[in-house]
């Protein structure tokens, strides 16, 4: 269901743009290029969303799973800014799935909501959370499965991906 901008005049009337952008939305084609329409586009893409004052609000039962390049894992986009780089995500890892090698390259913050999420340095299981500081670098799997809550300053570096492409 892709449901129609609702715009807070009151809120967004101060931006640049914003009575060019509003004109060119309402004929269903915009270009202007600002931090809140690019997320109603991708939020309006991915499923159900409802806009109110500076809210965005999500009905994630409607997004779908979207399958990952890694085996056994599914992720839900919750939000992403519109440089690319910080994202936030929902991850479904099934039984065995497994993260390759990684490196961060910013903090990564993981809540568990289901099952455990497992590396070289501890368990995260569910109710806890982990953070991981930019720079470190591990392999991450779950051996019954996890759904986890990630947000994500810049995108993981994946060095087996470097390291078989040498």
């Amino acid at each position: 269901m892709i449901v129609e901008p609702v715009w807070n005049d009151e809120f967004l009337q101060g931006e640049s743009g914003y009575h060019e952008a509003r004109s060119e939305v309402s004929r269903g084609v915009s270009s202007r290029n600002s931090f809140d329409e690019i997320i109603l586009k991708e939020v309006t893409k991915m499923g159900e969303s409802r806009r109110t004052g500076g809210s965005e609000y999500i009905d994630v039962s409607k997004l779908s799973w979207e399958p990952t390049s890694f085996p056994g894992m599914k992720v839900k986009t919750l939000w992403k800014d519109s440089s690319g780089d910080a994202y936030t995500a929902l991850f479904r890892m099934g039984p065995s799935a497994r993260l390759p090698t990684h490196r961060h390259t910013a903090v990564e913050q993981t809540f568990v909501l289901e099952g455990s999420l497992v590396d070289e340095e501890g368990v995260c299981s569910a109710g806890n959370f982990v953070w991981r500081h930019p720079g470190s670098t591990h392999t991450a799997h779950s051996p019954d499965g996890c759904l986890t809550l990630a947000v994500f300053q810049k995108a993981n570096q994946f060095l087996e991906e470097e390291e078989s492409q040498d």
